[in-house]
């Protein structure tokens, strides 16, 4: 988990030197937050401008590719649960594809936070056009992320606490990320723990997506049957492996992400 303990006003102050081109205030922040702020910068950002949304992509209900539309279905009812636990008014949940476009969302029927308000599915939120979030820093560097207050690069973002969890794909591969965001603090260390299940639970969905395969579960402890903590091989009729998730990955050897090796089980 990416975390500081510097105070906010010395990041304010590492802000307004970074935009004067001093690289060297960077080093307040954590390396994944410096590699951030720097893509901002080179996107053509500057700290104290207003964020940039892009129009939404369709009418907010309908997704026009087949990937997010499965991605959003396996990653829904963990939002649901989620929210039932840490939603309120004042905070978002979201699940963004490898784009940085939201797909899924649990919000409060009544937000009316303006900083809340664009987060919507069918806008993208990448690094380009609102600078350094948690979503953007996972999705670039396949980390948890953690970014608060004036850890974010735009001073727009001074007030928000975000926090994220990669997704992957059948290929190991970073898909997504789920997040929450909102006005405030959290504590993180409680949010993170429930958070990386909800991401392994997604992923597991993925799996049962698939056509024409049998899926084998594992676990070096049995108590871990059945929950997302579960490895899960996906093979096909021939005996091959299709597909692992990252906790079978760990438990074989096998390559963290990208294709599997041919094996026959």
């Amino acid at each position: 988990m990416i975390a500081t303990t510097v105070g906010q006003q010395q990041l304010v102050a590492a802000r307004a030197a970074f935009a004067e081109g001093d690289a060297r205030s960077l080093s307040v922040l954590p390396l994944p937050l410096q590699q951030s702020w720097l893509r901002s910068r080179a996107a053509g950002l500057q700290p104290g401008q207003e964020p940039v949304y892009r129009p939404l992509q369709g009418d907010g209900r309908h997704l026009s590719e087949r990937d997010d539309r499965r991605l959003a279905r396996c990653v829904q009812p963990e939002l649901e649960q989620l929210w039932a636990a840490f939603g309120g008014r004042g905070w978002t949940m979201f699940c963004a594809n490898r784009e940085g476009m939201v797909i899924a969302q649990q919000a409060h029927g009544l937000e009316d936070a303006p900083l809340l308000r664009p987060i919507q599915v069918g806008r993208r939120l990448g690094e380009s056009e609102i600078g350094t979030t948690a979503p953007a820093v996972s999705l670039a560097d396949d980390l948890p992320a953690l970014v608060r207050g004036n850890e974010h690069y735009l001073q727009r973002f001074a007030p928000v606490f975000c926090l994220s969890e990669p997704l992957h794909d059948l290929d190991g591969q970073v898909c997504g990320v789920i997040d929450i965001t909102g006005l405030g603090e959290r504590d993180p260390s409680l949010l993170q723990g429930y958070f990386r299940q909800a991401a392994l639970a997604s992923e597991n969905r993925l799996f049962h997506t698939l056509a024409d395969v049998h899926l084998l579960a594992l676990q070096h402890d049995p108590r871990w049957l059945g929950s997302p903590l579960q490895g899960l091989l996906a093979v096909q009729e021939d005996g091959q492996l299709r597909a692992a998730n990252r906790v079978a990955r760990r438990l074989l050897g096998l390559p963290r992400r990208g294709p599997l090796p041919l094996l026959s089980l």
